[in-house]
């Protein structure tokens, strides 16, 4: 009888593997191979990135217009740590959250003079059974427009660029202008949100955004920043606008076995298509280059076996002679 000596942690290890030996009286024995798969359950809620978010919006920002992206994550798998998001207060229905995404948009016209502050109690929960979920405040400051600030040419710019995008190349530039045309040539820029990981920066002369660090697809694959453009008036004014950079998956990752050598014993009268063992492998990549295809490259005998290209099972090709 097989028993669990300590407690399991699929997080921590999903697979176990060992030998084990029966051996009688007169000290002969035989082995066999044991391999345990963990099994997930739902023992992990969902983990917020921060709480509270605060983020910033302008009065005049338009309906429909994305506003902030919250990030949690599970640490469990499939269903079990598959996250749904969703507003438990929405403040009277001026914001509404995407259930998959978890892109916060504006719903209604803001008005800074009625009220300047919005505080949203937003939850992430799983799919599993039962259900695991975290909440977290997100705290919304509403900002007021003044006479002459700065204007973005967009409110929201959008680029692509490659995970092996080598560091310092330039994804887009965005550009605001001044109505008032002493102070247009002061404008700088800055990065006031949304760059957690500092994989960008913004050159606050041009308004040219760089790549200044390594980007990872399998790690994360959209980035929502929101960059300010302040003019050099006395006192400063500024306006915002919300970057969203797809970073594209490449092919950097190879496949890898579940394991480094496989063994099986086959005797010599096994019928032809008689599946001797499987083996499995995983790519890292995102979906476009994750797909595993199996091939026998060599072998000894002329390689009496073939493998399923898809299953990874290997069969008996033709008929075997232990003697040969």
């Amino acid at each position: 009888e097989l028993k669990t000596l300590k407690p399991l942690d699929r997080e921590e290890c999903d697979e176990y593997r060992f030998k084990v030996r029966a051996v009688d009286g007169a000290g002969r024995f035989c082995e066999a191979n044991v391999h345990v798969s963990v099994r997930d359950v739902n023992d992990n809620a969902p983990e917020f990135a921060a709480d509270p978010y605060a983020i910033t919006v302008f009065e005049n920002t338009e309906t429909g217009t994305f506003v902030a992206k919250l990030q949690a994550d599970d640490a469990d798998s499939g269903l079990n740590g598959d996250v749904v998001y969703s507003l438990l207060d929405s403040a009277d229905g001026w914001f509404a959250i995407d259930e998959l995404s978890g892109i916060i948009s504006l719903e209604r016209p803001l008005d800074r003079e009625a009220r300047a502050l919005y505080e949203l109690e937003a939850r992430a929960a799983d799919r599993g059974s039962p259900r695991l979920w975290a909440t977290c405040r997100v705290l919304v400051s509403v900002l007021d427009i003044n006479d002459n600030p700065p204007v973005f040419e967009r409110r929201e710019y959008a680029a692509a660029v490659p995970e092996d995008a080598a560091v310092g190349g330039q994804v887009l530039r965005v550009q605001a202008a001044s109505r008032d045309v002493e102070a247009s040539g002061e404008i700088a820029y800055s990065i006031v949100s949304g760059n957690e990981h500092g994989a960008f920066s913004v050159d606050p002369s041009t308004g040219d955004i760089f790549v200044i660090a390594p980007l990872d697809y399998e790690l994360s694959h959209e980035f929502y920043i929101t960059v300010e453009a302040t003019d050099g008036g006395s006192p400063p004014l500024s306006d915002m606008a919300t970057v969203n950079i797809n970073v594209t998956d490449v092919n950097d990752n190879a496949p890898v076995f579940s394991q480094r050598v496989y063994a099986a014993v086959v005797g010599e009268d096994a019928e032809l298509g008689k599946t001797v063992l499987t083996v499995m492998a995983e790519d890292a990549d995102g979906p476009s280059y994750n797909r595993v295809r199996y091939a026998v490259m060599d072998g000894n005998g002329g390689s009496p076996f073939i493998i399923d290209p898809i299953r990874g099972e290997l069969k008996v090709a033709r008929q075997l002679d232990r003697e040969q």
